[in-house]
């Protein structure tokens, strides 16, 4: 007898498997707007002015990237400077729950089961301790909680209006949709408006309480860089693809440059994973070099970190945002494959961006690229003329190191913890 084809039977599985998943997905999709069907209306002008009353305002925030989350923490601060009195909550979990369970522009934090690898949990979660426990004026989503599955989350806690930008605009009253000519963190705020509050232009910020500020002090004390004369911190990995990445060799003639001019300290951050990477660069130079990657632990103590430097020099990448919301000088070395409006912090006198945007290719959006035009391009002249200028300019400082500390320390409140 011949011996069934294991590999085929388990292809075939799962193909019927993935067919039932997407059938039991529109189903539940299609009873979700069944049952909301009743009460899903779109209010009028005179209700939609929530101004003229506090609202109970919940935020999604379920993002897996670091520079997408801190776009959308402005969210919170122009929400709450329009509406003083409203209460805004925060579920969230993952790393988006590191970078605002301190923030102070909302009234509670919760960290909950993640929707991605745990739906049914939080949505018993969500049904059973937010929807009961309280009526939602309205429930919104940014441009990086756009998923459907955080559409159906948003119609089971009951709110009132549900708003944001989402892929399933038929379970949303007032649904938005990207706009490509908008920097990503400016359509982010078209969420207040949408509410029909008046939305202020507001910088992102990513707060840290004591405990974060001496694990950071604690880190640099264990170097010998507690009373460093200069600071820099480099961000040389990134998760952006191969063509958002500079060269090992450049990298090190630049961290050189610095140490031997201006006898800056330098450092090496990043993740875990990207301590081999780092220590190649960090085996060109001549000078020492510090690498931490891995060592803060959480994004809270990097931040805390970013406050007691001097300058950062970083690719286009999710710390290259904690440089900015920590309000620390940085040149960015940034790739031409996407707009630069989208993400880059353009404008800033405390930011330079080093960036190829005549080359012929620009905002051509490849993941993978032959040539590397936009990067092979940028010279180490270049980044060490920007470094030069932004020093000049911001030379190191103990009082600016202590301001950026006291601007990012938030105060001790309860945090809120749904797991388990």
């Amino acid at each position: 007898m011949k011996k069934p084809d294991q590999t085929h039977q388990r292809h075939s599985w799962d193909a019927g498997r993935w067919r039932i998943d997407r059938h039991l997905r529109s189903w539940l999709l299609e009873a979700v707007r069944w049952m909301i069907g009743p009460w899903r209306r779109v209010e009028d002008d005179a209700d939609r002015a929530a101004g003229s009353r506090p609202l109970n305002i919940l935020v999604f925030q379920y993002d897996a990237a670091l520079g997408s989350v801190i776009a959308a923490t402005p969210i919170l601060e122009s929400l709450r400077t329009a509406q003083p009195g409203s209460t805004i909550v925060v579920a969230s979990s993952g790393i988006a729950y590191e970078v605002v369970k301190y923030n102070p522009f909302a009234d509670r934090v919760i960290n909950t089961p993640n929707p991605y690898s745990a739906f049914m949990s939080t949505a018993w979660w969500i049904l059973r301790s937010l929807r009961l426990a309280q009526k939602w004026d309205c429930v919104i989503t940014d441009i990086g909680n756009a998923k459907t599955r955080l559409a159906v989350l948003g119609a089971i806690t009951g709110a009132h209006r549900r708003i944001g930008f989402t892929a399933a605009p038929s379970l949303y009253h007032i649904p938005l949709h990207r706009d490509p000519q908008m920097s990503v963190m400016r359509d982010n705020l078209r969420l207040p408006a949408a509410l029909g509050l008046r939305s202020e232009a507001a910088e992102p910020r990513v707060f840290f309480s004591q405990y974060e500020a001496l694990a950071a002090e604690t880190l640099l004390s264990q170097h010998g860089l507690t009373d460093a004369a200069g600071l820099t911190v480099f961000f040389t990995q990134t998760s952006g693809g191969q063509p958002s990445r500079w060269y090992d060799e450049r990298f090190a003639i630049v961290a050189d440059h610095l140490a031997t001019r201006h006898d800056s300290a330098i450092i090496f951050g990043g993740t875990r994973g990207e301590r081999d990477a780092i220590e190649r660069i960090r085996s060109l130079m001549t000078r020492a070099s510090i690498n931490i990657a891995g060592d803060t632990k959480t994004v809270s103590v990097l931040a805390a970190l970013l406050c007691r430097a001097d300058m950062a020099v970083s690719l286009d990448t999710g710390p290259m945002h904690l440089a900015r919301a920590a309000g620390l000088p940085t040149v960015v070395i940034a790739p031409a494959w996407q707009p630069a409006y989208e993400w880059l912090p353009l404008g800033f006198d405390d930011c330079t961006i080093v960036r190829r945007n005549e080359i012929p290719c620009a905002g051509c959006r490849k993941f993978v690229c032959e040539t590397r035009e936009c990067m092979d391009e940028i010279t180490t002249e270049e980044v060490i003329s920007a470094t030069e200028a932004l020093w000049l300019r911001y030379p190191p400082s103990p009082l600016r190191r202590q301001e950026r500390t006291a601007r990012s320390l938030a105060a001790r409140r309860e945090m809120t913890n749904a797991k388990g």
